[in-house]
């Protein structure tokens, strides 16, 4: 299969040198050659096809063939899978026993890994989350498919909307600017591995045309709409387990976006306090898993910081590694380098890479080439507010690049920041933005004089060929995209799904919480891990104290005294959730159920609804966060179809 994409390389090639050879100047006259006819006959094809009917069409076709390229990939193991998604899919058939048992309930706490940890107010574990309610009825896998399909779509959408609306490009640079965003790898690095919560990312794209784009000024009650329909995407992610990272990106990105449609009117300043009201609702929204989240982050301690005492040339990482190491990864990836020099940049993929198409830098160069002495004479005569746009935009690119050193303006600002992950994956935030300035580019500045529309097509397509090829086959030889074997978590789901739910933990092993393999057994006797996999208590369970190997009823001597008895306090081996958020002196952290507490360890061993007798408040949160949640659906669904019925502005695709 590797030599059909090799043929394809040197047959495009070749056609891409001739296009430019023979066909930079082809007309339709007498004495041309073939080749020259034939470039020009696309290229008026191309245009005329862009400015009919048929673009609906093709914009739908090439949309559509993006979303099933992300699946395609995803499967390109099959039946295995990355590595992470052991961790969610066991987590998930958790979930799907506690519901089986207690309906819709929330699931405080899980008995499955660590020996009792909590899982609601745990940001990574994802119940109420589309993803959760689509595993109630379909396995994981599935699931997991059809919501990247479906988002997969809705951000090349997004961007190809942008761009044409609000750009003002023509059809050939937004189909290829919607391309070029869907085709980069940061996405497919994380869904291949198996890192889960970054299925929203595509929503990015989303957020930024639901703030920014005038497409939807047509519509009557649009700022509410906009409000409405952003907040419940936010909360969609918030309990999707991705505050800490897609919330956070897109957010970010939404500052650059800011700073590129930046423009001195009160109808900018209307979209800026819509989306910080869109994120005020989403936290109310999803106020029953943010506040216990937010007061778990306030007390634990998650050891050593992710990042300390870094040089602070590492701002310059995301010039570093996408604009320099990821090309050269590529080509040593294409041309099979590694057989002869001794060089790999596989550790790179999903962290510092985000893998921007192959076309883009080459024609960043010949741009810079092409247009090196006209760039200082354009900047002059720009008006004021595109001026103000470039000049915001580098600041927001600094602030992006200052997250990578530890002393910088936003880590002194926000310490907590050193302890969580964010740093590695903030390249990120790059993609949306340089997208649409890419293709403003492109356009602005044509890099070829004939034919740019044909040739830009003919680009788009290689990126796409080259997209499939770099991350089907690159990723082979890494074991932690192989893994899984999904046919485990499919034979899972079918047992819980047709079992009783009488399940119960009735041991503790030294083993992974990501094991399915008891559930695909149909045992109903299970084991709970002794720590849990990557936890909130560092990546290597730095703060995290494990309980002992053996039965949850083990009697153990705790590390506190009874203040009335003066001493020791007998309790069992399992870790009852309310040490690990209300501890204090008197009640240390990680504490087991005591002795009176056996028939609450009853039934937490045996997904049960527990009475955790938790505070007030959150009940209060919970209550909000129920009704609200029907109240803002059910508005935003009527406010959508009566927009709809009254809408009476056509835009041509």
């Amino acid at each position: 299969m590797i030599w059909v994409f090799y043929s394809v390389t040197l047959f495009s090639i070749i056609v891409f040198i001739w296009i430019l050879k023979d066909g930079s100047n082809a007309k339709w006259e007498e004495g041309t050659s073939r080749f020259s006819k034939i470039c020009y006959f696309l290229e008026n094809r191309i245009v005329s096809l862009s400015r009919g009917k048929y673009a609906v069409y093709l914009v739908g076709f090439v949309c559509l063939l993006c979303a099933v390229t992300q699946v395609f990939l995803l499967h390109s193991d099959f039946p295995y899978i990355g590595h992470d998604y052991t961790q969610i899919e066991s987590r998930l058939i958790g979930q799907l026993i506690y519901a089986k048992n207690n309906g819709l309930a929330i699931e405080w706490a899980t008995p499955l890994a660590g020996a009792g940890i909590l899982s609601y107010a745990n940001p990574q574990y994802i119940q109420y989350s589309p993803l959760y309610f689509l595993t109630l009825i379909m396995p994981f896998w599935y699931a997991y498919n059809l919501l990247t399909f479906l988002f997969s779509v809705i951000g090349f959408l997004s961007v190809y909307f942008l761009l044409k609306v609000d750009c003002k490009l023509s059809f050939a640079f937004c189909l290829c600017g919607a391309v070029l965003f869907s085709c980069t790898g940061y996405y497919i690095f994380h869904l291949r591995v198996g890192h889960w919560a970054f299925i929203y990312h595509p929503l990015s794209a989303f957020v930024a045309f639901l703030f920014f784009s005038n497409m939807l000024s047509c519509l009557k009650w649009h700022w509410l709409l906009r409000i409405l329909i952003g907040s419940i995407v936010f909360t969609m992610m918030i309990f999707g387990g991705a505050i800490q990272s897609i919330f956070f990106y897109t957010c970010f990105t939404l500052l650059g976006m800011g700073a590129l449609f930046f423009a001195a009117t009160k109808d900018f300043l209307k979209k800026c306090f819509s989306i910080i009201a869109a994120v005020l609702l989403g936290f109310m929204l999803s106020l029953s898993k943010v506040i216990p989240m937010f007061m778990l982050a306030a007390v634990i301690d998650r050891g050593r910081p992710m990042l300390s005492d870094v040089p602070w040339y590492y701002i310059f990482s995301p010039l570093y590694y996408n604009f320099f190491v990821s090309p050269l990864s590529f080509l040593e990836q294409l041309l099979y380098l590694r057989a002869f020099v001794p060089i790999r940049y596989g550790n790179l993929l999903w962290e510092k890479d985000v893998s921007f198409p192959i076309i883009v830098v080459p024609l960043l160069i010949l741009l810079g080439i092409k247009y090196r002495k006209t760039f200082k004479e354009t900047f002059r005569i720009l008006d004021k507010v595109v001026k103000w746009r470039i000049i915001l935009f580098i600041v927001w690119l600094y602030l992006g690049a200052d997250m990578y050193y530890d002393k910088g303006i936003i880590h002194s600002l926000f310490p907590y920041l050193n302890n969580t992950h964010l740093h590695s994956r903030m390249a990120s935030v790059l993609i949306l933005p340089l997208t649409l300035v890419f293709c403003v580019l492109l356009h602005r500045f044509p890099v070829f004089r004939h034919n740019s529309t044909y040739i830009l097509c003919f680009l788009t397509a290689f990126s796409m060929f080259f997209y499939v090829y770099r991350h089907a086959f690159v990723l082979t030889s890494d074991i932690a995209y192989t893994t899984h074997d999904i046919r485990v978590g499919m034979q899972s789901w079918q047992n819980v799904k047709s079992g009783n739910g009488e399940y119960k933990i009735v041991d503790i092993r030294k083993k992974s919480e990501c094991d399915l393999t008891q559930f695909a057994e149909n045992n109903f006797m299970l084991y709970s891990s002794q720590y849990p996999y990557e936890p909130i208590y560092g990546y290597e369970n730095y703060t995290f104290k494990a309980k002992q190997i053996g039965s949850p009823y083990d009697i153990l001597e705790s590390n506190f005294k009874d203040s009335s008895a003066q001493s020791q306090v007998k309790q069992y081996n399992f870790t009852h959730p309310h040490s690990l958020l209300f501890f204090n002196e008197s009640y240390p952290q990680f504490s087991g159920f005591s002795l009176e507490e056996k028939q609450d360890l009853d039934r937490f061993l045996s997904f049960q609804e527990v009475d955790w007798k938790l505070p007030v408040i959150f009940d209060i949160a919970n209550k909000i966060s129920y009704y609200s949640c029907i109240f803002i659906v059910i508005v935003t669904i009527v406010l959508v179809f009566l927009s709809i019925r009254n809408y009476n502005r056509h835009i041509h695709i």
